[in-house]
């Protein structure tokens, strides 16, 4: 059970200078456990004739921890409630930004620094294999500590006319700390992505035709790789690396698109989209497998599309009434 409550006041404390106060109260229960979280707001505006500068400080708090399976970087993590073992994360956080119209605001302008202190983070230390036990105790494969995250991010935005889209840049470290636990250290979250670069473009061909492109560049995200593995009497034994030592291969895919609408009937309208997934043919890492064949075995990257489909075509038709 759930609930929150949320007021923001703003008011002007000098010319092109005002001041936004809020705050949001919340209410968790789960398993017997209760918890109440205080989130305070507080920001600082201001708008000289050259764009709008904001800084900001607030707290935030969630009642759902997600992990994962470190050791093969599977990208359908999993979530856990807050209860009597696992405490509420909270984080402090602080940015600044800034924004600016260009060349008579045909583009958009925003960049942002930020911070974050996190408590309260908990991170899955298990592996498939441990799955298997009878005796398996999820709350003995969890560890406990508290994380930063700080960054840098960048966006160039286009509104109007035939050409819209934007450009992105983000440069970011998300790092955990995990004292007095088998983990002791500091490690990267398991979701970070140092630089990640997006591009979208949409082409307006008149009235009927519109064609479209996203472009994804990033970092790959870390995982945990394997020392060694062999077999003992049937039974599999396996050492790993430092937590988190290991990356994914650059992440890399370029979307194409192109639409087609009808003419409009009755206030209803329709039309044709072609879509291209992974038009550039990468191979992209989805996450790393353990594979065994007779009595071999083999740790190696594994790829959302195979190599003989190494892009993915779509057609769709829409009615928007």
């Amino acid at each position: 059970m759930e609930g929150s409550l949320w007021g923001n006041y703003k008011f002007s404390l000098v010319s092109r200078v005002d001041v936004l106060a809020g705050a949001r109260g919340s209410y968790y229960r789960f398993r017997g456990s209760t918890y109440l979280g205080a989130d305070p707001l507080l920001a600082l505006l201001w708008s000289p004739r050259c764009g709008l500068f904001r800084l900001t400080a607030d707290v935030k708090h969630q009642y759902l921890h997600k992990t994962g399976f470190s050791s093969i970087s599977l990208p359908t993590e999993f979530w856990v409630s807050a209860d009597a073992s696992k405490r509420p994360q909270y984080a402090y956080s602080f940015s600044a930004e800034y924004r600016t119209g260009l060349f008579r605001q045909l583009l958009q302008l925003s960049v942002a620094l930020y911070y974050k202190r996190l408590y309260h983070q908990i991170e899955y230390i298990g592996t498939p294999i441990d799955l298997l036990y009878a005796d398996y105790d999820l709350n003995q494969n969890i560890v406990r500590g508290r994380g930063e995250n700080f960054g840098l991010n960048l966006m160039l935005e286009k509104r109007s006319g035939r050409i819209t889209g934007w450009l992105s840049y983000s440069l970011g470290r998300a790092l955990r700390h995990y004292p007095s636990t088998l983990l002791n250290g500091t490690y990267p979250a398991s979701h970070e992505r140092i630089h990640e670069f997006n591009a979208v473009a949409t082409w307006s061909l008149g009235s009927r035709w519109a064609l479209g492109a996203t472009l994804v560049w990033a970092s790959g995200t870390p995982f945990t790789p394997p020392r060694y593995f062999y077999l003992q009497n049937g039974n599999l034994i396996s050492q790993f690396a430092d937590h988190n030592s290991a990356r994914l291969s650059t992440y890399i895919r370029l979307d194409v698109s192109a639409n087609y609408k009808f003419r409009q009937r009755n206030g209803r309208e329709s039309g044709i989209n072609l879509s291209i997934y992974n038009a550039n043919c990468r191979h992209n890492d989805l996450f790393w497998r353990l594979k065994f064949t007779h009595d071999e075995y083999s740790y190696s990257a594994l790829h959302f599309l195979p190599r003989y489909m190494p892009f993915l075509p779509s057609i769709s038709y829409y009615v928007k009434f």
